[in-house]
């Protein structure tokens, strides 16, 4: 993106932090086994800004405090896998989780992860970034069916609350970061 471009998308930045994303704006429901999740929000970077955070794996650890590791370990042009392990916290509730993932990447535009091991019997997710007049659009649906118990009724809480903390502390680095250059 031309500088003059950073410049006002720096400014609008400093004049409206992102809005902390309200778990109750990410859409949770159930189809028998299947958890369905779908969320958008909106950040103050260039898509730039946010593929380079989105994408950082090696280092996602310093910017999800529920990951414990994170680490590429192969990469085939836009394809790489991924393995995550973390531990995740809902009130007196806490249980570890683990995750090898084929993530497919559209640079800039798309990010789609198929779950290959891990805590889940099915994972499959989809992350859409738009380019948005002062920064950029975010569109995520997952499709999983978690290979632990999740009750249906602290499900929904439970992954509205991961993924809103997840959400919001990725875009807090993609200020950040932009805030910098």
């Amino acid at each position: 993106l031309p500088l003059c471009l950073s410049c006002s998308a720096l400014l609008a930045a400093e004049a409206n932090p992102v809005a902390p994303i309200d778990p109750q704006d990410i859409q949770v429901r159930r189809q028998g086994d299947t958890w369905i999740v779908e969320a958008q929000f909106v950040a103050p970077v260039p898509p730039s800004v946010a593929w380079e955070v989105l994408t950082d794996f090696d280092n996602m650890v310093a910017i999800l405090t529920n990951l414990s590791s994170s680490r590429v370990l192969s990469r085939q042009g836009q394809v790489l896998q991924v393995e995550q392990k973390g531990r995740a916290r809902f009130g007196i509730f806490s249980f570890a989780f683990e995750s090898l993932r084929e993530i497919t990447l559209t640079p800039r535009r798309r990010i789609q992860a198929r779950g290959l091991a891990g805590n889940t019997r099915q994972f499959e997710s989809d992350m859409v970034l738009s380019p948005r007049s002062g920064g950029t659009q975010f569109a995520y649906r997952v499709e999983m069916v978690p290979d632990f118990w999740l009750p249906s009724l602290l499900g929904p809480s439970l992954l509205q609350h991961e993924l809103a903390e997840q959400f919001n502390a990725m875009a807090a680095e993609m200020e950040k970061r932009f805030a910098v250059r």
